[in-house]
């Protein structure tokens, strides 16, 4: 997930650096497409990034479900004392 924030970065600071070539070279649209190709594979990652978070809470989320009874009533638990062995 941390690289999902470090390429956040370089791709705002790439932007803005094509975005200042652009304001300073007037009407070039070389980099104008660059800009629109570049947003559009940035949305492409952060979708994927989005699936697969979603698919990792749906694994999680199914695993809790399946082992429910075993989360809220360990092996050896009884009302007097915990067993822990």
């Amino acid at each position: 997930m941390l690289n999902l924030f470090e390429y956040q970065a370089a791709y705002h600071l790439e932007r803005a650096t094509i975005i200042s070539k652009i304001g300073s070279s007037g009407e070039i649209l070389d980099y104008k497409q660059y800009i629109y190709d570049a947003d559009e594979r940035q949305c492409r990652k952060l979708q994927e990034a989005a699936h697969a978070l979603r698919s990792s809470y749906n694994a999680l989320y199914r695993t809790i479900t399946q082992n429910y009874d075993k989360i809220t009533a360990p092996r050896g638990f009884s009302n007097n004392h915990l067993q822990l062995y």
